[in-house]
């Protein structure tokens, strides 16, 4: 190194190291002689260094180029202190301060000929002008830019490919994204040939949010998962977490619901170890509102408090606003309207501060419902008209049909029927002809509530029946567990209206209409698992042609995914919302084409995997000459039971109210709870508490099973319960000191279309059992209860203790004709996916249940509560037992409460001698239960097992032997 770099260094160090402008004017004047332009390039180099720093060593030598340009009086000199000027408020977030220096030094570096340099501040200046809105402004430094680069003699790809980068976002904010896209992928293109593959990755991600925003997600979703590959072998974590936050949006454009929540909650874990806490409250917020479609408003409590605490601390509004509003969803959705209304009206007000009308107008057609549950239409009527002006202001006219059905609602609430009916049939013309699917059954539901009121029933039930058409065309299969056990969570209303209507009609067709829309009011999660088995359809579709349809079927379901959720953009323009309404009728009806194609070479596929099930009445003509269904349905806050056989429908409307049966329905569960005090306690209580049972189980029995106490005799009785009457032992009640296991056999099944489908299958169960056992202290007799059925078959495959394994489970449940499983088990109402059974090594969750790949035929899970379950919207079941049957169990015996060990023992003796007898699954319980029965009259040891499924099962010969 020679003298002059000596001291031009120690001239930049001076420079570097002074604290104020004092110091820095000394340096410069000491070594004034080496002030020039190379000394202005060196202490640029230290700048861009110091560019992943703070600010403050930047502060620095942004004072020090200023001094320097002062000294070298140069143009290059002042250029580069301009330059590292701007560049110092654009990152402290400061565009406006930014873009004046930034544009002197890019216009005296062009001057100088310093063509790269002039280039790269263009290029920053591209940035400040989207920062400001300024896109013509962003245009024309990015010609610049790039006619800067043409003019270098070495132009890396390295920089086009920023500028690129560059271009594309400013594309992308313009909601120009085949522009963006051109861009980002000559961006990729030129860091591919530069070697920077961090680039490359960055500039995928990129394509894939412009891809996204195309509807390309298939194409978009391999973008996401090449960067993310790239950013986590760079190490990049905060890159890693971004791409998991854009593949969870992705996962929920698409209806992947599971998948969704997974990916989402990863980010969330992701941005926290980082110490990024407004990216972790983008997920929680993200989770929040995923929930909430979910219909599951409790679980969306806290990830959207801790989003809105980090957002107001941060003083970022408008996602302060986003929070407010799922806070408020959730409290409307968990009936708490005046909280709802008071969060957003907090977030209207933000809103209104920062400029956006839009977004507060959606908002105020949100706390227009609330008014209206919290009993002030008024008011309500009042906030939407001024939500109306915006919304026609801008030509929104989804946005404006819904705002316009909600006005319509509050005169429907006031009475003013004439108004509501012309303000419902205003909604339907805003939409047009099938332009928004969901707003026109909202309509068609109120319009048939309106002449129902009017005693006009004729038209009442058209209009429902209109509605009825539009569920089904939104009705989807074959996507997520998550999403279709959100299904009906704005539609059961509308079900239970026709049902009521049917009823009230009275005569035999109305009644087994009535049956038809019990059972498409139900979800069909259950339905597909127990036809897939845990199997994807090509391979329970048994025809080439059905699996080539339902591939198609597949592909139309994502595909409507992706354009229901685009459809209510208010960003886009005109044209490209009608286009998307347009595509979303269209894939609607090619989805119905592809079902009714499929219906004709698999009928029972087809109905698998989203068509109307089938007709009561095929069901009917499929029932034993024995057999009774008892289905229970609500409709209009009341319980109402069809009684089904071969022959007839018979309705029993109006049972009993869902209120008191709720009520009582928890006091039977508190009772049935008393067995985990011991025996001391029932020896003390028994009588008293004998009484107390016995008086419940006859309340129950006189509400629900004496309207057809003369058809039970003899019967098998297959009980199809409906919301509070799940996890009820309808087996236990009584009448006269007679239950009814002792009058007919009992099963239980989710709905009339489960009945058919178990119809179509084998009754005998072939392969070697299994037994898993897990005795301890607190359950001893577990031991007992295994060495019995040892006794019962030799040939069993007895595994015990720490051998009892998750493992094990899984393996042998693929071979087994029979699992049985002797242990613990938990069920967790407030959290279901927690609810477990404990095997020898650890606890095994309902979440980790769900993917076993395949299981017995027939399960008995011999443990406390291990039958009991959580109902979902469309009175869909989820529990321990919903695991095994959509793993291919085609029956489940389980307890509905805490098991006594020893009872449990001597009734599963009994109950696999009946088996062994050749007697069927339902058969062997019913008789095991009232052989008990005799000896332990009180229910709490007899009753808590129930069978689930097919109760036409029989073991295989082999086995029984």
């Amino acid at each position: 190194m020679n003298a002059n770099a000596r001291e031009r260094r120690r001239l930049l160090a001076a420079l570097e190291r002074a604290r104020d402008a004092r110091q820095a004017l000394a340096a410069a004047r000491r070594w004034r002689v080496h002030a020039n332009d190379r000394a202005a390039a060196e202490l640029y180099e230290r700048f861009r260094g110091a560019l992943r720093g703070g600010t403050a060593r930047l502060s620095r030598l942004a004072r020090g180029g200023r001094t320097l340009a002062r000294f070298a009086a140069t143009p290059y000199a002042r250029a580069v202190a301009q330059r590292m000027a701007g560049l110092l408020a654009h990152l402290r977030g400061q565009p406006r301060a930014a873009r004046a220096p930034l544009e002197r030094a890019a216009s005296s570096l062009a001057a100088c000929g310093r063509w790269l340099e002039a280039g790269d501040t263009y290029r920053t200046l591209v940035d400040v002008a989207m920062h400001l809105d300024l896109d013509t402004a962003a245009r024309a430094y990015a010609r610049r830019a790039q006619a800067c680069y043409a003019r270098a003699r070495h132009a890396d790809p390295r920089r086009r490919g920023s500028l690129e980068m560059n271009v594309g976002n400013l594309y992308h904010r313009r909601d120009r994204f085949e522009r963006a896209l051109e861009a980002y992928t000559r961006a990729r293109g030129a860091f591919r040939r530069y070697g920077e593959r961090w680039r490359w990755a960055e500039a995928e991600y990129n394509r894939g949010n412009a891809l996204a925003a195309l509807d390309r997600t298939s194409e978009a979703r391999g973008c996401y998962e090449r960067a993310l590959r790239a950013f986590r072998a760079h190490g990049l974590d905060t890159l890693v977490a971004q791409s998991q936050f854009a593949l969870g949006e992705l996962d929920l454009v698409e209806g992947r619901f599971e998948s969704a929540l997974e990916r989402l909650a990863q980010a969330r874990e992701q941005h926290a170890r980082l110490g990024d806490g407004i990216g972790a409250a983008h997920c929680e917020l993200q989770l929040a509102e995923t929930l909430l479609r979910l219909n599951r408003p409790a679980d969306a409590l806290g990830p959207a408090r801790r989003a809105l605490a980090v957002f107001r601390r941060r003083g970022m509004k408008t996602e302060t606003a986003a929070a407010l509003a799922a806070l408020a969803g959730a409290a409307l959705r968990g009936g708490r309207p005046a909280a709802a209304a008071r969060r957003l009206r907090d977030a209207i007000a933000i809103h209104r501060r920062c400029g956006n009308p839009v977004a507060g107008a959606k908002l105020e057609t949100e706390l227009a419902h609330a008014e209206c549950r919290r009993g002030a239409p008024e008011e309500a009527e009042r906030i939407l008209r001024r939500a109306r002006r915006v919304f026609r202001s801008r030509g929104l006219r989804i946005h404006e049909a819904r705002a316009l059905l909600g006005a319509a609602e509050a005169a429907f609430a006031r009475g003013e029927l004439a108004v509501a009916r012309r303000r419902a049939w205003g909604a339907l013309g805003l939409l047009g002809r099938r332009a928004h699917p969901r707003l026109e059954l909202l309509a068609r539901f109120l319009l048939g509530k309106i002449e129902e009121r009017a005693g006009r029933r004729a038209e009442a039930y058209r209009q429902l029946r209109l509605a009825e058409a539009r569920v089904e065309r939104l009705r989807r299969g074959l996507l997520a567990e998550e999403n279709r056990l959100a299904f009906a969570a704005d539609k059961i209303e509308l079900y239970e209206a026709l049902i009521l209507d049917r009823l009230r009609r009275g005569t035999a067709k109305a009644v087994r209409e009535a049956l038809r829309y019990a059972e498409r009011c139900k979800a069909r999660a259950l339905a597909e698992a127990l036809a897939a088995a845990g199997e994807g359809p090509e391979t329970w579709i048994r025809e080439p042609p059905g699996r080539m349809l339902a591939g198609r079927l597949t592909k139309l379901e994502q595909a409507l995914a992706v354009a229901e959720s685009r459809l209510e953009d208010a960003r886009a323009p005109r044209g490209l919302r009608a286009a998307r309404a347009r595509r979303l009728d269209t894939l609607t009806d090619q989805r119905l084409n592809v079902l009714r194609r499929l219906g004709r070479v698999d009928p029972q596929a087809a109905q698998l995997v989203g068509a109307a099930p089938p007709d009561p009445e095929l069901v009917m003509a499929r029932l034993d000459a024995r057999e009774l269904v008892l289905e229970y349905v609500e409709a209009g806050g009341w319980l109402h039971l069809f009684a089904i056989t071969r022959e007839d429908v018979q309705a029993f409307p109006w049972l009993v109210r869902r209120g008191e049966v709720e009520a009582a329905a928890e006091r039977l569960r508190f009772l049935l709870g008393k067995g985990a005090l011991g025996e001391e306690h029932l020896g003390r209580f028994g009588e008293l508490f004998g009484a107390r049972l016995r008086a419940a189980l006859e309340r129950f029995y006189g509400w629900l099973l004496a309207p057809v106490e003369d058809r039970l005799e003899g019967r098998h009785v297959r009980i199809v319960p409906h919301g509070p009457l799940h996890a009820l032992p309808f087996h236990a009640f009584e009448r006269e000191g007679r239950s009814l296991v002792e009058r007919a056999t009992v099963s239980y099944v989710p709905s009339l279309s489960v009945v058919a489908l178990l119809a179509d299958r084998a009754a005998a169960s072939t392969g070697t059992p299994v037994v898993l056992g897990v005795p301890d202290r607190a359950a001893p007799a577990i031991a007992d209860e295994v060495a019995r059925i040892r006794r019962r078959f030799p040939a069993a495959r007895i595994l015990c203790g720490s051998r009892a394994s998750w493992s094990t489970l899984a393996q042998a449940g693929r071979r087994a004709g029979v699992l049985h499983v002797a242990s613990h088990g938990f069920y967790s109402g407030a959290r279901p996916w927690d609810s477990a059974l404990r095997l020898g090594d650890s606890w095994i969750s309902l979440r980790e249940l769900y993917t076993l790949p395949r299981t017995a035929e027939l399960v008995v899970l011999s443990g406390c509560e291990t039958g009991r379950g959580t109902v979902y919207s469309g009175d869909e079941w989820v529990g321990l037992v919903r695991a095994f049957l959509r793993a291919g169990a085609r029956a489940v015996v389980a307890a509905l409460w805490e098991v006594h060990d020893r009872s449990a023992s001597v009734l599963m003796d009994a109950f696999y001698g009946e088996l062994a007898a050749g007697r069927s699954v339902a058969e062997a319980l019913a008789g095991a239960q009232r052989a008990l029965r005799r000896q332990q009259p009180l229910p709490l040891r007899w009753a808590p097992f129930i069978v689930v499924g097919d109760p036409r099962l029989r073991l295989a010969a082999a086995e029984a032997a």
